[in-house]
């Protein structure tokens, strides 16, 4: 029994640390589709590392889509 529960332990401690860090959102602001990418693929094995990149993804998608849509409607304001 104390050896299961020692091998357990080793094991835990080989995994990655799950932690949300900024630069995961930063990226996705940056970048959303691989913001978005690394949601999908780091989901079940790092999930808050998962969030952190998702909420980049998504909050960079609405980003760049409104200021396009504001440049859309800058340009033909100004131009027309």
């Amino acid at each position: 029994m104390d050896t299961a529960k020692n091998t357990a332990q080793r094991t835990q401690n080989k995994l990655p640390a799950d932690r949300p860090h900024f630069g995961w959102v930063l990226l996705g602001l940056l970048l959303p589709m691989a913001g978005l990418m690394l949601f999908l693929f780091l989901r079940e094995t790092r999930p808050k590392t998962a969030r952190a990149a998702g909420i980049g993804g998504a909050v960079g998608t609405v980003f760049w889509a409104g200021f396009f849509i504001l440049s859309l409607v800058g340009s033909y304001l100004i131009g027309g």
